[in-house]
Parts: structure tokens; C-alpha cells; sequence
């Protein structure tokens, strides 16, 4: 496993001294040294040797393009004179990407033998380092091989029906454009400070007291972003019928997260967007996961007895009791360490993690509960009289489904993790899996 320099450059920076270049171009002046480091100073308060530093890293990794030009007008005339120039995006697209798949940046890093991902080497986990001399396969690769050598309990045109209501969730997370960049309004031409005004009372002027215009070129997003992805194109995949297992749609949500953190910077506030959206597709995938029909349910609510209409098998049925509450009618949605994970009859179908000491079986004694008969108590016995009602009818027609699921089955237990949190178990069959699996198999979808 060799580690290698990719960038070197901070690509936010990047972005910043893109706009120095292109806004000072915009005054039909040379972007030089002294006019960047101006702009950078005033707008984002940077040092000389900084912007120095930053110019030199970008230059290096053919961000920024040097210049050399004799100058014709005034006392520059015949005097050459260095300047800086927007990069042109590469005809041919770079076989791996530049930052690290896990914090997001440059440096020394491994790439992955079977996709376009790289990483640092103190951001892959001890378990995850090749053996011998085996060629690197990151966490996410072997994640993803693994997900689909195991039999999915939920076939591919369902599953992207369900990740279809996922998405369109997650659609009010996030702006559409998530490459829409809001810079201050004294970059725009015509209020950018030209060499006279830099000394003028203009220089004085609070950046955030100016109105705001976006920015969004496509070229930036080339030379930045490896692979492209947004909610749209996760929404067309869906359509498409594309995605083959829950992991597949994670990886794309990991991978918006990491493009907006290139692209906007870590601190942005579309970058705390993005990172909130990833923590909602997981609880999304992980609810998915537990159970389709409950999920599909839920999202669709196509009477108001959706909540009554059984699963596929059945959950099982008890009385839970929450602190400070009685006990209630509640369908058990996973089962472990005797841990209930349990979803509430009634109007507001709560969910709860009780003990097991506060279950009791749904064949109790009502009276030996000692519930206090309330509206909100009455509704939740009618909501779990429909529900008993319901299965009935299945399971006269469908006997199959009689036992009742407690999600207690290691088949059932939820996998949607990050690519740090990959199980140890997991990687020599993982490793093994690999070792028979084609390339074909593993560009799929990238």
C-alpha cells in the first residue's frame, strides 16, 4: 500500500483565489501577485506569505496557471510582468480523486485498487490495511461487494420504490443546486475596488453589509469534484430502477457529503446541511431496513388505517410501558438484548426503546394493567383492534404469515453505517469475496 500526492492544495482556498482572478479580470486588470494578495486580504482577511503559500500549492497542482506578459500600457510598458489565470478543466478525466474519501482533503494518499476513492493512510482503520502486498480495497468497495453476496430480503424494483420516498425526504433537506456558491457582492464587476480605490475610503466598506450574488460555473465543480452526484441523480437512479441494495444509495449520499465539503468548505452552512441529510438517510435506510412494509406504509399513509394494516409477517404485539406513562398497545419493530423497539398505537404512532421488564404479552388481563381509560387510550385500542382484525383476514388467506416477527434475527439487524464504522468481522469474507469478483462488477454504478 503506497501513498502517493494527488493535490497538495486546500481546495476551498482554491475557490477563493479563483474569484480573486476572475473578478479582477473583470476590471480588465492583470491578476498579479499584489492585486490577489489585496483581494484576499480585504475579503478574507489572509496574510502576504499565505496567499503565497496557497498560490504556489494551486500552481503546483495545476488549479492556477502562471502567466508572463509585457506590459503596454504606462509605466509597465515593455516591462514583463507575472500573473496568475483560471486552469483549463483536462480533456480526459483523472482515474482516481484528489481528496480523501473520509476527512475530505489533499495530501498523501492511497487509492483504491477497484474504485476512484483515496484515502488517507491514518484514515483507514488497522483492519482495512492489505495484506502482504495485496493491492488496496477501500472500506466502501468491500462494504458494497458484501451487501450484494448477501440474499436482500426486499427485490430491486421494491427497493427503489421505497428509496424513491427516501429521496424525495431528503429533497427538503438540501437546496437543489448544492454547487450554488454565494460570494460577496464587492466581487461583482463594477464594485470591486481597482487600484486607486484600494486607497480610497471604498476599502472600508463591511463585506457583510453588501448584497450577495451567487456563483455556480460548471468548470469549478470539473476540476474539483471526481464524481458528480446530487439528489436529482439520485432520484432519476431510483426511477431507473439502478440501485441493487440500501448500501448503493448510502454511498451516494457519503459521496454528496464529501463533494459539498470540497466544494463549499467544511464550516459552510450547506455543508452542516449536507451532513444533517446524510443523518437522516441513514435513519431513513436503517427504518427501511427493519421493515419494507412499515416503511412503504408510513410514507404512502393511503387511508388513516395504514398503521393497522399488518406487515409481511406480522410484528409481534404487546403492551409497552414508557416511564411516566401506562402501558400501551405496540407493535415490536426489533427485538435486541432484550432491548423492544417498539412503535405505538394511537394518533401520533410514537416510537420507544423499553426494557424488557416493562412488556407485558398483548393476551394480558387488561384489567391487571391498571389503564386508566383516556380518549388517546381508547383510539390506540381501536387503531390495535383494526390492526388484530386485519390479521384475521391474512391469515385466512394467507397462512404462510402467521408467526409473528420479532426482528430479533441477525438477517434482520441493521447495516448502514460510514465507511469508518465497517464490522472487523466482516473482512475476510469481504477479502475473499473480492478476490473472485471482476472489475466489471465493481465500476457498476460508479
Amino acid at each position: 500500500m503506497k501513498a502517493s500526492l494527488r493535490r497538495c492544495s486546500d481546495p476551498l482556498r482554491c475557490q477563493h483565489l479563483w474569484d480573486a482572478i476572475t473578478t479582477i479580470r473583470n476590471h480588465k486588470q492583470l491578476p498579479s501577485f499584489d492585486r490577489i494578495r489585496r483581494y484576499m486580504s480585504r475579503m478574507h482577511n489572509m496574510k502576504s506569505d499565505e496567499v503565497e503559500k496557497h498560490l504556489e500549492e494551486c500552481a503546483s497542482d495545476n488549479l492556477i496557471a502562471v502567466t508572463r506578459k509585457v506590459g503596454q500600457k504606462g509605466s509597465k510598458v515593455g516591462i514583463e510582468q507575472e500573473g496568475f489565470r483560471l486552469p483549463t478543466p483536462p480533456e480526459e478525466p483523472d482515474g482516481h480523486d484528489w481528496y480523501c474519501f473520509e476527512c475530505h482533503k489533499g495530501g498523501d494518499v492511497v487509492c483504491c485498487s477497484k474504485c476512484y476513492r483515496v484515502f488517507h493512510e491514518m484514515c483507514i482503520n488497522v483492519e482495512d490495511h492489505p495484506y502482504d502486498n495485496e493491492p488496496f480495497v477501500c472500506v466502501v468497495c468491500k462494504k458494497r461487494l458484501y451487501q450484494r453476496s448477501i440474499r436482500s430480503r426486499i427485490n430491486r424494483d421494491d427497493l427503489n420504490m421505497l428509496l424513491a420516498f427516501t429521496v424525495g425526504r431528503l429533497k427538503e433537506r438540501l437546496p437543489v443546486n448544492i454547487m450554488e456558491r454565494v460570494i460577496p457582492a464587492s466581487q461583482k464587476p463594477g464594485v470591486f475596488l481597482s487600484d486607486r480605490a484600494a486607497t480610497s475610503h471604498q476599502a472600508l466598506i463591511r463585506s457583510d453589509q453588501l448584497s450577495r450574488v451567487s456563483a455556480s460555473e460548471p468548470w469549478r465543480a470539473q476540476l474539483l469534484l471526481h464524481h458528480q452526484m446530487d439528489l436529482n441523480t439520485m432520484e432519476k437512479k431510483t426511477n431507473d430502477c439502478r440501485y441493487k441494495t440500501i448500501y448503493d444509495f448510502e454511498i451516494d449520499a457519503l459521496t454528496i457529503v464529501h463533494n459539498v465539503v470540497i466544494y463549499q468548505g467544511v464550516h459552510s452552512s450547506v455543508a452542516d446541511m449536507a451532513r444533517q441529510m446524510l443523518r437522516d438517510c441513514q435513519y431513513d435506510l436503517m427504518e427501511l431496513e427493519q421493515c419494507k412494509d412499515c416503511y412503504r406504509m408510513s410514507n404512502e399513509k393511503s387511508d388513516k388505517y395504514w398503521f393497522c394494516k399488518p406487515c409481511r409477517p406480522p410484528h409481534q404485539l404487546v403492551y409497552a410501558k414508557q416511564k411516566g406513562f401506562p402501558y400501551w398497545p405496540a407493535k415490536v419493530i426489533r427485538l435486541e438484548n432484550e432491548l423492544y423497539d417498539v412503535r405505538f398505537f394511537g394518533s401520533q404512532h410514537q416510537r420507544a426503546v423499553i426494557e424488557k421488564s416493562h412488556i407485558r404479552p398483548i393476551s394480558v388481563n387488561i384489567h391487571t394493567l391498571q389503564v386508566k381509560r383516556t380518549s388517546a387510550w381508547n383510539k390506540a385500542c381501536e387503531e390495535l383492534k383494526k390492526h388484530q382484525e386485519f390479521l384475521s383476514m391474512m391469515s385466512n388467506h394467507e397462512p404462510d404469515h402467521r408467526n409473528m416477527r420479532t426482528d430479533s434475527d441477525p438477517r434482520h439487524k441493521v447495516d448502514t453505517l460510514s465507511p469508518h464504522q465497517e464490522p472487523q468481522h466482516q473482512h475476510r469474507v469481504q477479502t475473499q469475496l473480492l478476490q473472485t469478483t471482476q472489475k466489471k462488477e465493481m465500476k457498476d454504478d460508479e
